[in-house]
């Protein structure tokens, strides 16, 4: 948490940024990101705005995948140590289903209530006085910059807001640009209930976009073709991280659009 020289009054009330990576254990560039993000922040004067960033929200799953790399065990990993993914327990739009999900059931399990699991609850905790009014999640390997909504198949008041700082790190990310879209429909318009960037809009106000961070590179190897990590996450950190985190930084800042 850092503020920069020029703020005033209590921390709670400063205008925050919040980050979040590392909530599937599988998407290591997006911890990655965030990590040389950081780097870069500390060196920023951020006139008085707070940054809440937290690396990994999932440690558990983490270590889970370490331990399979280490010993050569092909494991797609998703859910933290009670099998819950995280990105479906936050209180927004929490177990909401659209009509596909009714039909074929939920993929992946969202908890037994909102906010059930520990690592949630710790961060609804810790956000719960401070005044957010921008908000990024780093996940991979999709190509894209998403906004809400994910649970609902209505655009958010603020959409054009949205939409145009999407577009803009989304311009910026590569040299071929990112897809910028709402969530809903970068999936196919299948509601996804508990989201981080619906919570942290709905609860907070605040502009929240989520960065599927590069494309993935498999190429045509067998070993990576079925090695779950290879999947989400390019050979090498520099071949995306960098240029993120320039594409990112006026957004976090608290520029305008």
């Amino acid at each position: 948490d850092r503020r920069g020289p020029g703020g005033a009054g209590p921390r709670e009330r400063a205008r925050t940024t919040v980050i979040l990576s590392g909530i599937h254990p599988l998407e290591w560039i997006g911890v990655e990101t965030h990590l040389a993000l950081l780097e870069r922040l500390a060196a920023e004067d951020l006139g008085g705005r707070s940054i809440f960033a937290v690396p990994i929200v999932n440690p558990d799953g983490l270590l889970r995948v370490e331990m399979n790399l280490r010993v050569g065990r092909r494991r797609y990993v998703r859910g933290n140590a009670r099998g819950v993914d995280l990105n479906r327990n936050f209180d927004a739009g929490w177990y909401e289903r659209g009509l596909v999900q009714r039909l074929v059931g939920l993929v992946s399990s969202p908890g037994s209530r909102p906010a059930s699991e520990p690592e949630v609850e710790a961060i609804a905790h810790a956000l719960s006085s401070r005044r957010i009014d921008r908000a990024l999640s780093l996940h991979s390997a999709g190509g894209a910059v998403l906004y809400p909504p994910a649970h609902s198949l209505w655009p958010v008041a603020d959409a054009a807001e949205h939409r145009a700082f999407a577009l803009r790190v989304a311009r910026a990310a590569d040299r071929r640009p990112y897809r910028a879209m709402s969530y809903v429909r970068f999936a196919w318009g299948i509601r996804k209930a508990g989201l981080e960037i619906d919570w942290l809009h709905d609860r907070h106000g605040a502009l929240s976009l989520l960065v599927e961070c590069s494309r993935g590179e498999l190429g045509l190897r067998p070993s990576r073709l079925v090695e779950p990590f290879a999947w989400f996450n390019p050979r090498k950190p520099d071949d995306a991280a960098p240029q993120l985190v320039e594409a990112v930084l006026p957004f976090v800042r608290g520029a305008r659009a």
